[in-house]
């Protein structure tokens, strides 16, 4: 199953570059703000969209060390071109990771391991979910810690179990809550949700025969936003759809709506609720994509 994997990076060193994805006619309207409506999903803490405003730092790990940077690499790209905040990096001077990428044999074990040593990398939850949220379903899946931002740059990493005096980070510790500067209005209070951790983690034995081009295309999407689900299938048709049982419509690769989604993602005012987030970003898609 490894020999198939990469292989399949081989191929896409070989290429140098990945194929440009085929212009079709932009969706109409209702068909963009269905899949948005479809796919985004709120951060539990805040019930918000999150996306990243620190700069992203991706590691991968579980291949041999040229296809690790290969996947890492496609991730940086997708970010960059949609408008992500990317962390400067070199051999020599490295970011800190704060995207996991894992390919695993035994997934499960990894996600023990996290949830009893790092559960605040599982995201916002309480500990009788730790079970149940630590528990890998699907052949590629996402873990998403994220952090408020309030009106005055104030950070704070959403965790309930804070007030136990939990470690979260070599040089971030989180007290018991503080107050949150905030705007009154009826469409936000001016809070965002930002990313603060991102896991994700593809199990080796369920992408047997997979081509890695457009398996790594789904995980720089899913590093970048966070989905309601993650078998859903998706139209117009999304690189998410990928693994996704029963998708009529399959992507061999990122499509225009993906990378309209984002760079909506990127661009919205993430102060406001979720129902106007989400507004904002499928008429940012519809503008975006050239449709009406």
């Amino acid at each position: 199953m490894r020999t198939v994997v990469l292989a399949s990076f081989a191929a896409l060193a070989a290429a140098g570059v990945l194929p440009a994805q085929a212009q079709t006619a932009a969706p109409p309207k209702e068909a963009i703000r269905g899949f948005v409506n479809a796919y985004a999903g709120a951060a539990p803490a805040m019930g918000k969209i999150a996306r990243w405003t620190r700069g992203i730092c991706p590691i991968t790990a579980g291949l041999p060390k040229s296809f690790n940077a290969q996947v890492t690499q496609r991730v940086r790209e997708i970010a960059a071109q949609v408008g992500a905040p990317v962390a400067p990096a070199t051999d020599t001077e490295p970011c800190r990771p704060n995207i996991d990428i894992v390919f695993a044999l035994q997934p499960q074990n990894l996600l023990d391991d996290i949830r009893k040593r790092q559960p605040v990398y599982l995201g916002y939850h309480d500990m009788a979910q730790a079970t149940r949220i630590a528990t890998v379903r699907y052949p590629v899946q996402a873990w998403y810690a994220t952090e408020t931002h309030d009106l005055h740059g104030m950070k704070q990493v959403d965790y309930p179990w804070a007030s136990r005096g939990v470690r979260l980070h070599r040089d971030y510790f989180a007290e018991n809550a503080k107050d949150a500067r905030v705007q009154a209005n009826r469409l936000g209070d001016g809070l965002q949700s930002d990313f603060y951790h991102v896991v994700i983690v593809v199990d080796l034995h369920k992408v047997n025969g997979q081509e890695i081009e457009p398996l790594a295309d789904q995980i720089a999407v899913l590093a970048l936003s966070q989905p309601r689900s993650f078998d859903t299938c998706l139209t117009p048709a999304s690189i998410t759809n990928l693994l996704s049982p029963g998708c009529e419509a399959k992507a061999k690769a990122v499509t225009a709506v993906d990378l309209a989604y984002l760079r909506g993602l990127y661009d919205v005012d993430t102060g406001t609720n979720f129902v106007q987030q989400r507004g904002q970003i499928a008429d940012l898609m519809v503008k975006g994509l050239g449709g009406n």
